[in-house]
């Protein structure tokens, strides 16, 4: 990393610091006191100090830099891009990154939201399905589980698209299990004609889950014996039990959609507005 000697007679005066006593440029930045000229050199002993403080700020609004986050997408076996992120960033399936210049330092460093290589993993699981989605569709998916009053009211119509399918599909003489059957021996088929809204939510919702108890997953996988266990497991993991209130109540705020997983793994994802919690 390249350090830049700063002229002090290029920066005023500034009498309240703006940077929380961490831009490591003014006499007393140590204090958290920013009175003087931008007038030292930034050391590397400086820079051990200044970067961790500008993460530790970065982490807690939940932002990681490009290459924390290529780890993180390793432990999904997420291969990550420069080229991957620019391009579904552009097309809004992702945040884009935000760029922070450090005071005394050259050049900026980018910042991502820790949660993108899991939104990721979601979006290229649907992509496999074979529903043909568009990226706008994909979009339009991933916004539901914001549960935001917006999201609330197309979830309310996916669920009532779903009850009239049913019922149509049932006057027709065609079951819930026959359903199932359509749906794994004529996949394109039952896309074109049998598939509602909800479905394609329901996939939604189980991979977002799948992913935040992926390392829990991991270490019951490893202990699992034969083939036929595994199979198991992945049923489980595939077709989990999902409740939702939101029919039930009015206030936004309490509306939830529970996602239950079963013996071994015993875990419950609870989504609520702008928010995924882990419940044990």
């Amino acid at each position: 990393m390249k350090i830049s000697i700063l002229n002090k007679n290029y920066y005023p005066k500034r009498r309240v610091c703006t940077k929380n006593g961490i831009c490591g440029t003014c006499l007393e930045w140590k204090k958290g006191d920013c009175y003087g000229y931008f007038s030292r050199i930034i050391t590397d002993e400086d820079l051990k100090i200044i970067i961790p403080k500008w993460r530790e700020i970065v982490k807690k609004e939940g932002y990681v830099t490009k290459d924390e986050l290529k780890e993180f997408a390793k432990n999904y076996e997420i291969k990550l891009t420069d080229r991957l992120l620019n391009h579904y960033s552009n097309l809004g399936l992702i945040e884009k990154s935000i760029m922070k210049r450090l005071t005394g330092i050259k050049g900026t460093v980018s910042f991502w939201r820790e949660d993108t290589p899991k939104l990721l993993y979601v979006i290229q699981n649907l992509k496999k399905l074979g529903y043909r989605l568009k990226l706008k569709e994909i979009k339009y998916y991933l916004d539901l589980l914001k549960i935001d009053e917006k999201a609330i009211s197309e979830i309310k119509k996916i669920i009532n698209e779903k009850e009239y399918l049913e019922k149509y599909l049932y006057s027709r003489g065609i079951s819930s299990k026959q359903r199932k059957k359509l749906k794994k021996l004529y996949p394109v088929f039952f896309c074109e004609v049998l598939l509602s809204r909800y479905d394609v939510f329901e996939d939604l919702v189980s991979f977002r889950s799948k992913i935040e108890i992926y390392k829990e997953t991991e270490k019951i996988f490893n202990e699992a014996k034969t083939k036929e266990s595994r199979l198991e497991l992945e049923a489980i993991l595939d077709n989990p039990a999902i409740e939702t209130n939101i029919d039930e109540v009015d206030d936004t705020k309490e509306v939830y959609i529970l996602v239950k997983y079963d013996d071994p793994f015993n875990i419950d994802i609870l989504f609520k507005e702008n928010e995924i919690k882990i419940i044990k």
